[in-house]
């Protein structure tokens, strides 16, 4: 247990810089439905698919009064649940193997990436759960403990499908323990009971299994990319930072080579492989059943989901490693406390685009939405405590994913307990509706990651784009500045707009000079985003400079294929040229 608590205490640093506990995406699904439905546990809280009481109904009973006051209490709990699953893959792998590679196997998965993601987000209790569900059932299996060992399968599946798995192995351990027909059906028996309440739970709630993602390619092939994945997910291969890649993987390959040597002419070695062979065969066996769902689930593929599956992952690559030689367990381990200090961090401030990764909702994905979605509500409850029944509430910038992160409007009408706020991109829309009863800004840079536009910055708005659609030029240059200058506190994003609005001005002007200048100190605070570029490429094409333009325009509309002045320049730039074709060559 001791390097189990040094483990997890790697792991929690490793998280520095994530909001621990802090609600976001998933989590606001069942929040609302946890506010505004009644309470009943045959459902499944709101989600589209699954029937998981355990995992969503109870958990959220437990956490939710602490989730806004106390998060990092979610965070303390997860990793209470991971030490307790330590604990019993722990007991379970003293059984095949020595203590030193039986405390390899439980802290493998507390030194996967993954687990970053299940240690901080409230909704990865689902799959937290079923693997100390399984791991209990399996060790309670094991001891010949028939209804401790159901009911742990029961709260494990209750908690998550990816628990099933236990289904199958209950009766396959009886029998191997006991060599008994009937033993092993009682236990059969124990498991079809369990899969009824199981399935008839989701037939009884009304919902439903997930029929999968899109099938790019045979099942073969998607089971192995899927096995591919999970491994390298699991040893912190998945994102790993430029230049520690290729060395990790070097190592864990020679590892194996090592091992594999080893059996090859180690007589000894083989013996005890051969003597161990119903406990890596069924190590595997779990691995490649456990990971057979995910890929049903391509090309949405999410690491956290890997945790169940890797559990024989733990005990196959471990026992492996540990009867050719002990010393090769502690470079594995090594390995992956390597892999996990050196991951990619929590980001510590918002990214307006979203970031390449693998995992759709990986770790650093997750975070980024936390603090967008977390600093919204911050800035919401300092300056408005209440909101009025049906608030239109706008968000001023568009930050990618937001609507998965704040689950469209559920979040804001979780925070304040009113299910008729409406909750909507101020910009949506032609023309746009500029008169909410609240605005905010998402800041990717700043000292803030939210701003509130008072109704005064709001009201210089609607005056300068009004004045700016008429044309009345000089008049909305004029406000815009002192839009700049009203706004308190200091708004990154709203600085951004007035002097891209302001560039428009000189632009549409003839003062292409001032133009450029104001369009380069956006790009300075924007670092030369999609509005930057844009610019650029019509300033470009007013120089008659086609190449620039075509360079500019290029960068523009691959970081935003909507963009309103990049549309503009290539309807510009395509006339432009059809024009200079229609011209007779000079003689």
């Amino acid at each position: 247990m001791a390097l189990g608590a040094t483990a997890l205490l790697l792991l929690w640093w490793t998280c520095r810089g994530a909001l621990f506990g802090v609600p976001v995406a998933d989590d606001y699904d069942f929040l609302y439905w946890q506010h505004f439905h009644r309470f009943t546990w045959m459902d499944s809280m709101g989600a589209p698919y699954y029937w998981r009481p355990v995992g969503r109904q109870l958990y959220y009973s437990i956490v939710g009064p602490i989730l806004f006051r106390a998060p990092w209490l979610v965070s303390v709990l997860h990793a209470a649940i991971l030490l307790a699953t330590c604990y019993f893959v722990f007991r379970i792998a003293r059984r095949a193997f020595p203590p030193g590679a039986s405390v390899a196997v439980a802290v493998t998965t507390l030194l996967a990436e993954p687990t970053r993601s299940l240690f901080v987000w409230p909704t990865a209790a689902q799959y937290l759960l079923a693997m100390l569900g399984s791991a209990v059932a399996i060790h309670e299996a094991l001891a010949g403990r028939r209804w401790t060992a159901w009911l742990a399968a029961v709260g494990a599946v209750l908690s998550h499908g990816a628990a099933s798995l236990v289904l199958y192995a209950l009766p396959i351990i009886a029998w191997f323990r006991t060599r008994s027909l009937k033993e092993s059906l009682l236990w059969v028996a124990g498991s079809l009971v369990v899969s009824a309440i199981w399935i008839g739970g989701h037939v009884v709630g009304g919902s439903h299994f997930f029929a999968g993602g899109t099938l790019d390619a045979t099942l073969p092939l998607r089971l192995w990319r899927a096995v591919q994945y999970t491994i390298r997910a699991q040893l912190g291969l998945e994102d790993a930072r430029l230049g520690f890649g290729p060395v990790l993987v070097g190592a864990y390959l020679l590892l194996f080579a090592l091992a594999g040597f080893i059996y090859l002419r180690g007589r000894e070695a083989r013996k005890r492989v051969r003597a161990a062979w119903p406990w890596l065969l069924g190590a595997a066996a779990w691995f490649v059943m456990g990971v057979t769902p995910l890929a049903l689930l391509f090309p949405d593929w999410s690491s956290w989901r890997i945790g169940v599956a890797c559990l024989g992952f733990a005990f196959l690559s471990v026992g492996l490693l540990a009867l050719a030689r002990p010393w090769l367990v502690v470079g594995f381990v090594a390995l992956q406390a390597v892999a996990l200090v050196v991951a990619i961090p929590a980001p510590n401030r918002i990214i307006k685009n979203t970031p390449e990764t693998t995992s759709r909702m990986g770790f650093f994905r997750l975070v980024r939405l936390q603090r967008v979605v977390d600093g919204a509500r911050r800035a919401l409850f300092a300056d408005y405590p209440t909101l009025k029944k049906g608030a239109d509430v706008a968000y001023w910038s568009r930050v990618a994913m937001t609507e998965v992160g704040f689950e469209r409007e559920k979040a804001i009408r979780v925070w304040y307990g009113d299910s008729t706020i409406g909750w909507r991109w101020l910009w949506e829309g032609q023309p746009p509706r500029l008169n909410p009863d609240v605005s905010m800004t998402f800041e990717a840079a700043g000292t803030h990651p939210s701003v509130i536009l008072p109704p005064r910055t709001m009201d210089l708005v609607r005056k300068a784009t009004d004045t700016f659609t008429h044309h009345q030029f000089p008049e909305a240059d004029s406000l815009l500045i002192l839009l700049d200058q009203a706004q308190e506190p200091r708004s990154v994003e709203l600085t951004a707009w007035v002097l891209l609005r302001r560039s428009h001005v000189a632009y549409n002007t003839g003062k292409y000079e001032r133009a450029d200048s104001l369009n380069e100190e956006l790009g300075e605070i924007t670092n030369e985003g999609a509005n930057y570029c844009g610019m650029r490429a019509a300033l470009m094409l007013q120089k008659h400079n086609v190449e620039e333009c075509r360079y500019w325009l290029q960068q523009c509309l691959a970081k935003d294929p909507n963009n309103e002045v990049g549309r503009l320049v290539l309807h510009s730039l395509d006339a432009y040229e059809a024009t200079r074709k229609q011209k007779p060559s000079s003689p």
